[in-house]
């Protein structure tokens, strides 16, 4: 697993859609490791031939195996298209999921529409540039003072990746 993978995992009731988001990302999530819980793997693997690390069964600690790997840096983002019309057994495997997400700070989606924008985001284009000003994360510690208006080679740089506001994904 790296930071290429992509956890994909559904409730039984929207297995469907999940795989008809993957069918309309298809050559997108081709791109990625795909990680996900036995059923939604075996869905996944099923209808796009695509090689799953499959996690176990959601209730019987998949969605917490997938949590460790998100603890672990080892997820870009999570789909998780969370049945919410009645109750769960294995509600609390899926809330340390979320919770994981959160305090990681790797994107997670509820619902295709958040799936989609996290998936443009993840295929966007990133347009490198140099930022100046602030120490490289080695340096941690040090105080962030400006630099002169002139790069000097002692100086830490970072190069960035970002999109532009307008730049087409």
């Amino acid at each position: 697993m790296s930071q290429r993978t992509i956890a994909l995992v559904a409730h039984d009731d929207m297995k469907s859609d999940l795989i008809e988001f993957a069918r309309q990302h298809h050559s997108m999530l081709s791109g990625f490791d795909i990680m996900a819980t036995d059923s939604t793997g075996a869905r996944l693997q099923q209808e796009f031939g695509w090689p799953v690390t499959a996690c176990g069964h959601g209730p019987h600690g998949g969605d917490v195996a997938i949590a460790a790997a998100v603890a672990a840096g080892k997820v870009a983002a999570v789909v998780f298209l969370y049945d919410h019309s009645g109750f769960l057994p294995h509600d609390h495997d899926c809330q340390a999921l979320i919770r994981q997400c959160c305090v990681h700070d790797v994107p997670f989606a509820l619902n295709l529409s958040t799936a989609s924008a996290v998936t443009a985001q993840l295929a966007a284009p990133r347009t490198p540039r140099i930022v100046q000003g602030y120490p490289a994360p080695a340096a941690a510690g040090r105080s962030l003072t400006r630099h002169g208006p002139m790069i000097e080679p002692e100086d830490d740089l970072q190069a960035v990746l970002e999109r532009s506001i307008g730049e087409p994904a």
